[in-house]
């Protein structure tokens, strides 16, 4: 009897740890570069980064987003659609608004605003669209915040060329470190080009940050992300960031030939040279408080 009761111990000791196995590869998941991804995390932010994503993502950027997910967090967002009237291959008109997630829905459903892929078509219209949200955390006793900027397409660009994505701030910040992502697919591959702070394309001021990401030519499913961590003197203080989509060619020489500035577009990125700022869609931005996160 004893050698039974040993027996089925030790068999409930190994179907124990069996089923403690299961539930954490359930629950989370060690991805392409050794990170270990909680998928409560993944859950959480799947309106922002695709699942697909968080198997090719740095340790940095899980770090940052478990920072955000611990400490709680604002989110403010917007929906940016651009339709321009195509006349034999030359834009003649162009036309943007703002959409609700409802009205984003409805309209890329039904593609109204995209015929210009009618070979036989003299006049079309071409539409793309791009969401832009900002997420902001902080941990009042150490005076410590995170923000992530992301900019997602939810249409393929019909340029793709030198973009801006930027972070400006009102009050007194040190700055603890900031870098980007540009995530795309290439060739039905998932795939990410990093940008650290000290990158050629990073620009670095007293009231902010700003990266020019030259969008990949064989890309497509793009996604752009700028983390941002600080420490704050004082949290009543503004936070604005923006993402400005080159229409035509430009150069990431030209492209980084801006400061940060209220007179900006999108209240952020103010380009010094007129032709430059001409040749961007000039997206409004979004802003929140961080005394209010």
């Amino acid at each position: 009897m004893k050698k039974f009761l040993k027996n089925t111990a030790l068999f409930l000791g190994v179907f124990s740890i069996f089923a403690l196995n299961v539930n954490a590869s359930e629950s989370s998941f060690i991805n392409e570069k050794g990170v270990h991804i909680d998928n409560k995390i993944v859950n959480k932010f799947e309106k922002i980064i695709d699942k697909n994503d968080f198997n090719i993502m740095s340790q940095k950027e899980y770090n940052d987003l478990s920072f955000i997910y611990n400490n709680g967090y604002s989110e403010v967002s917007v929906i940016y659609a651009e339709r321009d009237l195509v006349e034999n291959g030359n834009i003649i008109e162009t036309t943007s608004s703002y959409l609700t997630e409802e009205e984003y829905e409805r309209e890329s459903k039904i593609q109204l605003y995209n015929n210009c892929t009618d070979s036989e078509a003299q006049a079309c219209y071409q539409t793309s669209y791009k969401r832009l949200t900002m997420l902001l955390s902080k941990n009042a006793s150490s005076k410590y915040f995170t923000a992530f900027v992301s900019n997602t397409w939810l249409q393929n660009p019909n340029v793709k060329s030198a973009d801006v994505i930027a972070l400006r701030y009102t009050g007194n910040v040190s700055i603890n470190d900031f870098y980007g992502y540009q995530y795309y697919k290439e060739a039905g591959v998932n795939k990410n080009y990093y940008y650290n702070s000290s990158n050629a394309n990073s620009k670095k001021f007293s009231n902010g940050v700003g990266i020019s990401m030259n969008l990949v030519d064989a890309g497509s499913s793009f996604k752009n992300y700028l983390f941002f961590n600080g420490y704050y003197s004082d949290a009543n203080m503004m936070i604005y960031a923006s993402y400005q989509h080159a229409k035509s060619n430009v150069s990431v020489a030209n492209s980084k030939v801006y400061n940060l500035s209220s007179n900006g577009l999108g209240g952020v990125i103010n380009f010094t040279n007129a032709t430059t700022r001409s040749q961007y869609d000039a997206m409004g931005g979004v802003s929140y408080s961080l005394l209010n996160v």
